[in-house]
């Protein structure tokens, strides 16, 4: 199996990125089942909050350095996307597909995570 990095926009927002970002990594999962996506940086704001971004930042890049490739989604290239797909070296940029993932019809499914949050 490939383990795929799953960089995503944080920004200003990191609360309706988080949420966005969860239904990326379940789209992910079901269009890419022969992929372990991982997507660590979600831990990170569960559990730190925005608190020090420079140091997470380094975190994700050395967990992407050991990644097959970084897959970039959520509808644009942040400088922390450009940097954890950096420390791959292999990346595919997948943010022309916009925002969101391509099927909101599994948004039910993810017990309230809202679409557009």
């Amino acid at each position: 199996m490939t383990v795929v990095y799953m960089a995503h926009p944080v920004g200003d927002n990191p609360h309706a990125n988080s949420l966005r970002s969860r239904r990326w990594l379940r789209w992910l999962h079901t269009e890419r089942p022969e992929w372990v996506v991982i997507a660590p940086w979600l831990h990170d704001l569960e559990v730190l909050g925005h608190l020090d971004r420079e140091a997470a930042l380094i975190r994700c890049e050395a967990v992407a350095a050991v990644c097959h490739d970084v897959v970039l989604v959520g509808g644009e290239i942040t400088e922390g996307m450009r940097r954890e797909a950096r420390a791959c070296g292999v990346w595919e940029d997948w943010t022309h597909l916009g925002p969101e993932p391509p099927d909101d019809e599994m948004d039910a499914e993810l017990g309230g995570l809202p679409v557009g949050a």
